[in-house]
């Protein structure tokens, strides 16, 4: 069992440096899990994203891919919990400012650490070769902990800038990146259909998406109608 970790870079070891295994670490309830404030752990996580190519360097693919599922699934401590979720009445004890950062940033993780290291590979196809970090990048949004809510005013800032990630994603040149933001917006399709429809137009529109494999294309007109399960 490891001590709680006292700093960003001890949280960094406390994460990643750990022999892959299944059950992983956080399962195996050998663990205490640490728990950091809502500063801290939003502070982290937005350093971790913003500097990702360098700070993820030293740990392998299987590894980034176990620490980053657990940073981002709602079994963990709620690292994207505090930022994305509101009460009833709109109030979050950080301000949006500090969520909206901690938002932008899971596109920055996709530039500095998936582009780089995951393979072209696509795995609704069930393609072979990816590589670990190719699962994490391609079910980003099927773990991250919420959807889009239109009917609740009090999301519509987090919404928006959730589907302004993706969009921005979508034009990462890299196909698991655009399969994972595909991913995303075939999820949140039948909550902003007219939102993610035009982002998928405009994409599919666009002159880079003539250089794309024609089943990205296909992918993208399924998930154009939320048909990405």
């Amino acid at each position: 069992m490891r001590p709680a970790p006292g700093s960003f870079q001890e949280w960094v070891v406390y994460l990643f440096d750990r022999p892959v295994s299944k059950p992983q670490w956080y399962y195996s309830g050998n663990e205490t899990i640490w728990e950091p404030s809502p500063t801290v752990a939003v502070d982290y996580v937005i350093n971790l994203f913003q500097n990702a190519g360098t700070i993820l360097a030293p740990y392998s693919d299987a590894q980034v891919d176990q620490g980053l599922i657990y940073i981002i699934h709602q079994m963990g401590t709620g690292y994207m919990d505090v930022i994305v979720r509101n009460d009833e009445k709109g109030s979050n004890e950080l301000p949006w400012l500090l969520r909206q950062k901690a938002i932008q940033s899971i596109c920055t993780l996709y530039e500095q650490c998936f582009f780089y290291r995951c393979s072209q590979n696509l795995a609704h196809t069930g393609e072979k070769g990816g590589t670990p970090l190719n699962h994490v990048c391609y079910m980003w949004w099927d773990i991250f902990p919420c959807l889009g809510q239109p009917e609740q005013s009090q999301y519509a800032q987090r919404d928006n800038e959730l589907l302004a990630v993706m969009e921005k994603i979508l034009h990462i040149n890299h196909d698991a990146c655009r399969e994972s933001a595909l991913r995303g917006l075939g999820h949140w399709a039948k909550d902003y259909p007219q939102r993610t429809a035009k982002i998928i137009d405009c994409f599919l529109n666009s002159p880079e998406a003539g250089k794309i494999p024609f089943k990205l294309a296909q992918y993208a007109a399924l998930a154009r109608w939320g048909y990405v399960l």
